[in-house]
C-alpha cells in the first residue's frame, strides 16, 4: 500500500460494513494489538503457505462475519420489542390501576344502598336476598383489590420508612374481624423486636393481611382450641415472620403450586385465587422469600423472610 498503512484503512470504514484482515509482512505483536483495536477482524502475518490458504480463509471469515452481524441485528430486535414490552406493560398497570379505582367508587355505593335496605326493610325473605347480594359484592370488592395491590406492587418502587410491626398486625386484625369465625380463632401475636425495622408498610400489609386471611377462613373451628400465631422477629439486617395456625392444612399436592396466579386448593375456596400469587410477587418486590409446610388437617406454617435496611439520609437530613 504505498499511498497509506493499513491501520488508516480501518479507520477509513466508519460503518464497519465489510470484515477487514490485515496482512503484513512484520510479525509485530504490537501492530496486532492495535490492528485489532482499531477493528480489524484479524490480523495475518504473509507468508508463501498463508497465500494458498486464502480462499478457507476468506470464507471463514466471511461466515464469521454474516454470524456476528446477525447476532447484532436479533439483539438490536429484541431490544426494540423490549422497550416496546415495557411501554405496553407501563400502560397497561395504568389501566388496570385506573379502571380498578372507577369501578370501586360505584360498587361501594351500591353497598350502601343495601345498608340502607336492610335498615328499612324488616322482610325476612328480603333481608335474605339483601345479604346475599352483600357478599356477592364483597367478592367483586375483594377481587378488585387484589388487582390494585398486583398493579401497585408492579408499578411502584418500594418505599421504605420505618415500622411499628405490633400495630401494623394490630390493625390487620382489627380489618379482618367482620369475617366469619374471626371471633372463633385464638389469636396470639409474638414480637420480638431488640432493632428498629425498616421496610414498605404497604407491601407488609399485603403480605400479612392475604396469610391471616387465608387462615382465618380456611381454619378447623370444630376443634377444641383453633388459634393462629403471628411472629415477628426483627434482627439487625432482616426480619422473619411466621404464621402458624391449626387449620384445615394444605395437601401436598398443591403446596408447589399455591403461589401460582388464579390457582386455587380446594373447591370450596371462595378467592380468586390471586392472594397468595399477590403474595409471592410482593415479597419478591421487596427482595425477600417465602416458604410453606403444611399438612393436610393439621396447619400451616407461613415463613416470610425480608430484608430490615434503614434508607439512605439526604444531604438535607
Amino acid at each position: 500500500m504505498p499511498d497509506g498503512k493499513g491501520i488508516e484503512l480501518i479507520h477509513a470504514q466508519k460503518r464497519k460494513q465489510y470484515p477487514i484482515v490485515l496482512m503484513t509482512s512484520y510479525g509485530d505483536e504490537k501492530l496486532a494489538v492495535k490492528a485489532l483495536k482499531s477493528g480489524a477482524f484479524d490480523y495475518i502475518v504473509k507468508s508463501a503457505a498463508m497465500f494458498n490458504e486464502l480462499p478457507r480463509i476468506a470464507k471463514k471469515i466471511y461466515q464469521q462475519w454474516e454470524h456476528i452481524n446477525h447476532k447484532k441485528k436479533s439483539e438490536q430486535k429484541i431490544k426494540k420489542q423490549n422497550s416496546q414490552l415495557k411501554k405496553i406493560n407501563a400502560e397497561l398497570d395504568r389501566f388496570v390501576y385506573s379502571a380498578s379505582h372507577e369501578l370501586r367508587a360505584p360498587l361501594m355505593s351500591v353497598m350502601g344502598l343495601i345498608n340502607l335496605s336492610k335498615v328499612q326493610n324488616s322482610d325476612p325473605s328480603q333481608q335474605e336476598y339483601l345479604n346475599m347480594m352483600e357478599e356477592c359484592l364483597k367478592r367483586l370488592d375483594k377481587y378488585i383489590k387484589d388487582i390494585t395491590d398486583y398493579s401497585r406492587n408492579n408499578r411502584m418502587e418500594p418505599e421504605i420508612g420505618k415500622i411499628d410491626p405490633e400495630e401494623v398486625v394490630e390493625n390487620i386484625l382489627r380489618g379482618q374481624s367482620f369475617l366469619p369465625g374471626f371471633s372463633k380463632v385464638r389469636k396470639e401475636i409474638k414480637i420480638q423486636s431488640r432493632f428498629a425495622l425498616y421496610s414498605d408498610v404497604r407491601r407488609l400489609e399485603v403480605i400479612l393481611n392475604n396469610i391471616i386471611s387465608n387462615a382465618i377462613k380456611y381454619h378447623n373451628y370444630n376443634q377444641p382450641d383453633p388459634f393462629l400465631l403471628i411472629e415477628i422477629e426483627v434482627r439487625r439486617a432482616k426480619y422473619v415472620i411466621n404464621i402458624v395456625d391449626n387449620g384445615c392444612g394444605i395437601s401436598a399436592e398443591h403446596l408447589d403450586k399455591i403461589f401460582k396466579m388464579f390457582y386455587r386448593a380446594t373447591e370450596s375456596s371462595e378467592g380468586s385465587g390471586l392472594g397468595l400469587y399477590i403474595t409471592k410477587e410482593t415479597v419478591d418486590k421487596l427482595k425477600g422469600t417465602i416458604s410453606v409446610r403444611s399438612f393436610l388437617k393439621t396447619g400451616t406454617r407461613f415463613t416470610v423472610v425480608l430484608p430490615n435496611r434503614k434508607p439512605r439520609q439526604t444531604n438535607n437530613e
